[in-house]
């Protein structure tokens, strides 16, 4: 695999996009997959990893 790794390893994103609420059945298979809502900024994280970097150099 070429590039960095953004996420820690054994972490996996999952994007799920809906126009209103999340439907019952979906939000049902998560829960019980123990997947819940969070944020991640691709853009945010490559800089953190660039800066860190930067300053162990």
């Amino acid at each position: 695999m070429d590039g960095n790794s953004l996420l820690k390893d054994g972490y996996t994103i999952l994007e799920v996009k809906v126009q209103q609420a999340v439907p019952l059945w979906l939000s049902s298979i998560l829960t019980k997959g123990k997947i819940y809502k969070g944020s991640f900024s691709k853009y945010g994280e490559a800089y953190k990893h660039q800066l860190l970097r930067t300053r162990n150099l």
